[in-house]
């Protein structure tokens, strides 16, 4: 079994491959926000990815990050899921969705991860 590492949240959340990190949340207790009903149209769930392979972005998903993304790591999470192992993320509307905020959160979270390596 491989988990979602919601890194802001400090919670791992257990996840089969077919399994979404919203569902995955949800299947355990973990509070996500959403709203299109895991349609990958509002990106009320979006989370910039960390660490790890997830499985690449399917085409309605691909069309949404293309339009909204602002950070190169910038997946939805009814969409996103495991390919290799674990995937480290960030939830974006912890940070109300503010750019600046995610990207400085996302850039703090690497430079303690990197600490911890070594």
């Amino acid at each position: 079994m491989a988990y979602f590492r919601v890194l802001n949240r400090q919670v791992d959340i257990e996840a089969t491959p077919a399994q979404s990190l919203l569902h995955a949340a949800e299947a355990a207790g973990q509070p996500w926000r959403r709203f299109c009903g895991a349609s990958a149209l509002c990106g009320t769930c979006a989370v910039i990815v960390i660490e790890g392979e997830p499985v690449a972005p399917r085409p309605r998903e691909a069309v949404f990050i293309e339009g909204w993304a602002k950070h190169e790591g910038f997946r939805l999470g009814c969409q996103l899921r495991l390919a290799h192992g674990d995937v480290s993320v960030i939830n974006c509307s912890d940070f109300d969705f503010d750019p600046d905020a995610i990207a400085q959160a996302a850039l703090d979270t690497k430079t303690q991860l990197t600490k911890d390596i070594k």
